[in-house]
């Protein structure tokens, strides 16, 4: 048995080092830093630094550092499990244990069998054939240089359909373990590898183990572009960061941590001398993310891609941390700024194309949470006229009722007062007046035809009457398969896949939301829990429900295949369409 590194994460997240510290230790402020005599050994002069933007401590004396749970466990000379239960109690919280432990024989041989694929995918690199060649100087291209390449173990996959397996068998390993770590998959009792004809991306957790791996296609034909291992009982995707082992390495020189899209703009920057990037892994960011973050930095910076999906992405992040601050769990140490790049410009791009200083300049000028949140307001509506100013005025109250603490309450109401350009008072009075009725009206409206959306009306409907997923063939959502879907998009057809993966009929009629949500990331299953079924069809007859669904799948799919048509006319602007981009461009605007 073992804590969980995301309790760690959660736990570390909470405590404020400087604070910690000061019970025991008097710290005075110079600087950025808190000064004071080191507790670990005998000194005249002050050596012992604590730094509160890294949470981090460090004496120039003796030399010990660490976190708070390391400070901890050398000043009351506990061990590490007896340190983190005492201050989960101290800080109210619950010690969560995980059954695998790091040295359990099995997990030690799926990082034994990470490690030789990742030598073996990445010696495939530089072999003298010219398929290779031309992942190789695919790399080079995109203006990733040797060094990089050694320093990520970047690596090559030929288009053969046994190349790791066959390789790993010759090791003496079982199938069944190469399965295990995610290597090969089994069809018909025949095993053949995941990855073929890609570039290999090894995907490192904090601590620098190899735990998966990411797949980039070499040729247009193949899909997906980005192709992922699968979970396994050491990679976790919605839970790890790609390059998170590098930003650890540089702890101390770290104020803030850059999140961006993809690998390559991970590599760019590194490469470019920017050593506090990471990226997701071609999930949607959640709240686990971003506790690993701020574990690490009191400050992110949102980097995303300057086409319509990544703004997409964006707004989600910005609503996610809306609701982390909401809810307690970002606190007022925490600063979060987000960075809108130029149409078509990627962070790998802009530092190719403009250099570091314009990348630079853009991290500069990022804009922090409620700024950010008041101009995406302001752009959405974008008219003066009163309805206009209305609706911008509605949708803010639905954001800033959220917030506990009454003072940052207070201080966006008079930001958005300045918005609306009317008296703060004024805004205040109608503020207590309406305040609980905006709330009430949030939790208990009975007509959501303004605030659901067609995904949560057909999600809702399916709960409740789940034999409607028959129906849901008609969602073409495959061929969206490298769309950044809108989360309520998402949501629902991540339901859709965990009902048809019921194994009988039964099943799917015994089905509940509880253990459709056990089976979600926790920021999914909250929204799943959070939809309120009965009252979204309940003016929906008995007999019309199908319908009802039919039609807002239509628009789901509709909606689909308009932002489908945006983007690849977004990318047409910019370059000539491959000759699979032009088929579906073809084919989705015969359909409109």
């Amino acid at each position: 048995m073992k804590v969980s590194e995301q309790f760690i994460t959660s736990l570390l997240a909470r405590i404020d080092l400087v604070d910690l510290i000061g019970k025991k230790i008097n710290l005075r402020k110079v600087g950025a830093n808190f000064i004071g005599l080191c507790p670990f050994h005998q000194e005249k002069t002050p050596s012992f630094t604590v730094n509160q933007a890294k949470q981090f401590f460090h004496c120039f004396g003796c030399k010990k550092s660490g976190d708070a749970i390391q400070f901890v466990m050398e000043i009351d000379h506990k061990n590490f499990i007896d340190t983190v239960e005492s201050l989960a109690g101290l800080y109210g919280l619950s010690v969560e244990k995980e059954l695998h432990h790091e040295t359990n024989p099995l997990i030690e041989k799926i990082y034994k069998i990470l490690n030789i694929a990742t030598d073996f995918y990445h010696q495939e690199l530089f072999k003298d054939h010219i398929v290779a060649k031309t992942a190789l100087n695919y790399l080079k291209d995109r203006g990733i240089n040797l060094s990089t390449i050694e320093h990520f173990k970047l690596g090559f996959v030929n288009a053969g359909w046994t190349n790791i397996f066959d390789f790993m068998l010759h090791q003496s390993f079982e199938p069944a373990l190469l399965q295990q770590a995610g290597l090969v998959l089994e069809k018909n009792g025949k095993f053949y590898d995941r990855f073929r004809l890609r570039i290999i991306f090894p995907i490192r957790n904090k601590f620098g183990k190899v735990i998966g791996f990411g797949g980039r296609a070499l040729n247009a034909e193949q899909v997906p572009k980005y192709l992922n291992s699968p979970e396994t009982l050491v990679f976790k995707k919605n839970q790890e960061l790609y390059g998170l082992d590098i930003v650890k390495s540089q702890l101390k020189n770290i104020n803030n941590l850059i999140v961006v899209e993809g690998y390559v703009d991970v590599l760019t920057l590194v490469q470019a001398g920017f050593n506090n990037v990471v990226a997701t892994l071609g999930t949607a960011f959640n709240e686990m993310h971003l506790k690993a973050m701020f574990s690490v930095a009191s400050e992110i910076i949102f980097c995303f891609d300057g086409d319509i999906a990544g703004y997409k992405a964006t707004v989600r992040a910005m609503e996610l941390c809306i609701n982390m601050m909401a809810t307690g769990n970002m606190q007022s140490k925490h600063v979060v700024k987000f960075v809108l790049l130029a149409s078509n410009y990627d962070p790998d791009l802009l530092v190719r194309e403009k250099g570091c200083q314009e990348f630079k300049h853009y991290l500069e000028n990022a804009k922090i949470l409620s700024d950010f949140f008041f101009e995406y307001l302001a752009k959405k509506y974008p008219e003066k006229n009163i309805e206009s100013l209305n609706q911008l005025a509605q949708e803010a109250k639905l954001q800033i009722v959220k917030f506990q603490d009454k003072l940052l309450q207070n201080l966006w109401y008079e930001k958005l007062a300045e918005l609306l350009g009317v008296e703060s008072n004024t805004l205040k009075q109608i503020k207590q007046s309406n305040n609980t009725k905006t709330i009430n009206n949030f939790k208990n409206k009975t007509n959501y035809n303004y605030l659901i959306s067609n995904a949560y009306r057909a999600l809702a409907m399916l709960l409740i009457k789940p034999s409607l997923l028959e129906f849901c063939n008609l969602l073409s959502y495959a061929r969206f398969a490298n769309l950044k879907l809108p989360q309520d998009v998402d949501l629902f057809i991540k339901i859709i896949e965990l009902m048809k993966s019921l194994p009988s009929p039964q099943d799917l009629k015994d089905v509940n939301i509880e253990q459709l949500a056990a089976n979600l990331d926790p920021v999914y299953a909250q929204k799943l829990l959070s939809i309120e079924t009965k009252k979204i069809v309940q003016c929906i007859p008995e007999k019309g429900i199908e319908q009802e669904f039919l039609g807002a799948v239509k628009k789901i799919n509709r909606a689909l295949i308009e932002q489908t048509v945006d983007e690849l006319l977004l990318v047409a602007k910019n370059r000539n369409l491959e000759n699979q981009e032009k088929l579906l461009l073809q084919q989705i605007l015969k359909e409109l």
